[in-house]
């Protein structure tokens, strides 16, 4: 079970930058950042957090268990660890050095929990870690400033580039093959796997996007064959039932009745008058 830890070795270095150093935090909605220098020791684990983490890795090697995954971190990739969803990350090489930033569960960073929680490779070299650097540096009000909306472009740029209308594509294919073979047995955890994305972010995503979870999904398009079948053949229930997912015509004649409010027969009564 996850509860809130943190370890880091005596060998190990972590830089804060808080609001005092960015000016423009508060009002972009970043608590704080930091650079981490791992060489030894180094655990962070939370239990239901109240704010995103996103963890930028430079070079060396982590592991990240969260939302029922376990992600291997490595050069150039990047994170999410969303509001609310416990996690844990740890080194696994020799060292690991990273960026990373906490942002409040706000407008400004709306649709994060929408996202799955690896955001694949991006361009996440030294510069970051040298604009973070200098904002803890005596320099001019204006240059803070300046490195301050470059931080949160490059942020805005990484979570962008992971492209959330091509995930919008994925589910929409995804229940595209849903559609042309509802007589399989669809689960949460097998669409899950299809996108490689955790249950979850799956969820999120449908509702996000159609108002409705992944069973509910797969419910309506079951019950829309249905109803089409029903109306333009003259198949008995039973077949009906199984070409759309069901064992046998009670199962389906229960749930017509629960989403349309009549019952099969109904329907097709109705439809011959």
């Amino acid at each position: 079970m996850v509860s809130n830890k943190f370890k880091l070795g005596k060998n190990s270095t972590e830089l804060f930058i808080s609001q005092d150093n960015a000016p423009l935090f508060a009002s972009q909605q970043i608590r704080m950042a930091g650079v981490t220098h791992v060489c030894d020791e180094y655990l962070c684990s939370r239990k239901n957090p109240d704010h995103h983490t996103l963890l930028f890795t430079l070079s060396g090697n982590a592991t990240v268990e969260s939302e029922g995954q376990t992600i291997s971190l490595t050069a150039s990739s990047m994170v999410l660890l969303k509001h609310d969803v416990d996690f844990v990350y740890y080194k696994t090489d020799s060292h690991w050095d990273f960026v990373w930033f906490i942002l409040e569960p706000t407008s400004n960073w709306a649709g994060m929990n929408s996202l799955p929680l690896s955001l694949g490779k991006g361009h996440y070299n030294d510069n970051l870690k040298h604009m973070l650097h200098l904002l803890t540096l005596d320099v001019p009000f204006e240059t803070r400033k300046i490195l301050n909306q470059d931080i949160h472009l490059y942020i805005q740029k990484s979570i962008i580039q992971f492209d959330a209308p091509d995930m919008k594509g994925q589910l929409e294919r995804l229940f595209l093959e849903v559609d042309q073979q509802l007589h399989f047995p669809w689960t949460t955890q097998v669409m899950a796997k299809k996108l490689h994305i955790s249950e979850p972010t799956l969820h999120r995503l449908c509702k996000n996007t159609y108002q409705q979870s992944p069973k509910q999904k797969v419910i309506e398009l079951r019950i829309k064959r249905a109803q089409f079948l029903l109306l333009n053949t003259h198949w008995p229930l039973a077949v009906i039932a199984e070409q759309v997912g069901y064992k046998d015509g009670f199962g389906l004649s229960k749930m017509c009745k629960k989403v349309l409010g009549v019952s099969p027969e109904s329907l097709r009564n109705m439809a011959e008058q």
